[in-house]
């Protein structure tokens, strides 16, 4: 089994054009390949809970639940008001605020 998952790793991680990719593809190759958590840290310069992270990832999901790149993109409280703030900026001169003039 590990060697399947090792061919499966490798050309990942050698030939994938995006870099996090190759870093992914590297972190769980070599702890299949039996290094330590801290040894593959220092290799990939990562801290060694995100060893861990990818490791589990991989082990629960696959490659295909590796490659996946899921950020958490927190929402501006400003979103709201996008349309009227482009607008604001699309006028010459100086942009006022409210508040300000108060």
């Amino acid at each position: 089994m590990i060697e399947n998952q090792l061919d499966e790793l490798f050309p990942e991680m050698t030939l994938n054009t995006n870099s996090r990719v190759r870093i992914k593809c590297l972190v769980v190759y070599l702890r299949k390949k039996g290094y330590q958590r801290k040894e593959i840290a220092e290799i990939a310069r990562i801290d060694e809970d995100t060893v861990t992270n990818y490791t589990k990832k991989y082990d629960e999901s696959g490659l295909q639940g590796l490659l996946e790149e899921n950020y958490h993109l927190p929402k501006s409280q400003l979103e709201p008001y996008t349309e009227q703030l482009k607008e604001l900026f699309k006028k010459p001169g100086r942009v006022r605020c409210a508040y300000l003039n108060a």
